[in-house]
């Protein structure tokens, strides 16, 4: 009860300081030329970003608040159908930015944690198309693949051949740099729990070599 105390407070804030980033914006000319108005041009891109983030925060804010409450619950499960409306809506305004993206991520999140796996699904696989080329999607895409073989290796979905088969494939691309990255790991154990799941319908050297994958995959 305290924390959702400390949250309506912070979403207070958030959605004041939103509404001054509005008015800012709105009071800048509506044409700038990039090289006349040098610093203006470059004010609008840092009010338009902080404008996408005080929405993107909001939602989070509802979605904390919603995990508050005890899941399952009446509260819990109304919480998570507002806060997945208020990703949405930063999703379908945004979605060529990094925030729009992440928020499609959380609306999966917000799925997952009302049980709908198959919601969840939908929107955690519109996230495996990002490209590979970028850090920022590369993380984005790897947190949908985590969310996405949670929901194929549970009972209702059990479809571990899609989190070997993503998962797997996507594990051949990981960079130096990312080795040392906790969902990285996740994924990896994901993939191992997949295997076992898997071996389980085999027989003889192929059950050996999977179980051996596993291992491997888990301990990497």
């Amino acid at each position: 009860q305290e924390a959702r105390g400390y949250f309506k407070q912070a979403n207070a804030i958030y959605e004041t300081n939103r509404d001054k980033l509005r008015e800012r914006l709105q009071a800048l000319p509506k044409s700038l030329d990039p090289r006349k108005d040098a610093d203006l041009y470059k004010e609008r891109d840092q009010l338009r970003s902080d404008y996408v983030q005080t929405q993107f925060v909001s939602a989070m804010i509802s979605y904390e608040t919603a995990r508050s409450h005890q899941p399952g619950s009446r509260k819990h499960k109304e919480g998570l159908k507002q806060a997945e409306q208020a990703f949405g809506n930063v999703a379908e305004k945004y979605r060529k930015r990094v925030a729009g993206l992440t928020a499609i991520l959380f609306q999966g999140r917000c799925r997952q944690e009302s049980q709908d796996l198959k919601g969840a699904l939908t929107y955690f696989n519109d996230l495996l198309e990002l490209p590979d080329n970028e850090t920022a999607l590369r993380r984005l895409k790897t947190s949908a693949l985590v969310g996405a073989s949670t929901c194929w290796l549970d009972e209702p979905i059990d479809q571990p051949e899609s989190a070997i088969e993503y998962g797997a494939s996507w594990l051949k691309k990981e960079r130096p740099d990312e080795r040392s990255d906790t969902e990285w790991h996740q994924l990896k154990v994901l993939v191992g729990r997949a295997l076992l799941q898997k071996s389980d319908e085999e027989r003889g050297s192929s059950k050996s070599r999977m179980r051996a994958d596993a291992r491997r995959f888990a301990l990497d």
